[in-house]
């Protein structure tokens, strides 16, 4: 309706300007619709392009588990007992991820890793406080 409305306002403009011989003025409100045209176009485009390289919201990357903790355990975790860890954890997410959702499947998997590795780290830093403590003797 205000297109319309837009259409029949400009028109009319158009008329009076002719007939008052105002032909610059005419020309002047050209070039600002133009350049008003322009702009919007200018800004459509954009929008556009953000949304076409916005990630969708439920990609297939988003349905995997949490790389960040993935990764812990392949740096944490010796490689003899790595892949069972992990196929035993990606077990756990995608039925955690069936019965809660998502977002808990990715809580639950960061858990669990945090809970496997914390022996390794348990370790690794009862080793730094002996020889440590060997040194300072």
């Amino acid at each position: 309706m205000n297109k319309k409305i837009d259409n029949v306002n400009d028109w009319l403009l158009t008329r009076i300007l002719l007939v008052n011989s105002n032909i610059d003025e005419l020309e002047r409100l050209r070039k600002d619709r133009e350049i008003s045209l322009k702009t919007n176009l200018a800004s459509i485009r954009f929008k556009l392009k953000a949304i076409k390289h916005r990630s969708p919201k439920h990609s297939v990357a988003s349905e995997t588990p949490p790389q960040f903790a993935k990764y812990l355990i392949y740096l944490l975790i010796p490689r003899n007992n790595r892949e069972a860890i992990l196929g035993d954890l990606e077990e756990d997410f995608h039925e955690v991820k069936r019965e809660f959702g998502l977002r808990k499947a990715k809580f639950h998997y960061r858990v669990q890793v945090l809970r496997s590795i914390w022996p390794m780290i348990k370790g690794i830093v009862e080793n730094i406080l002996i020889i440590t403590k060997k040194l300072i003797m």
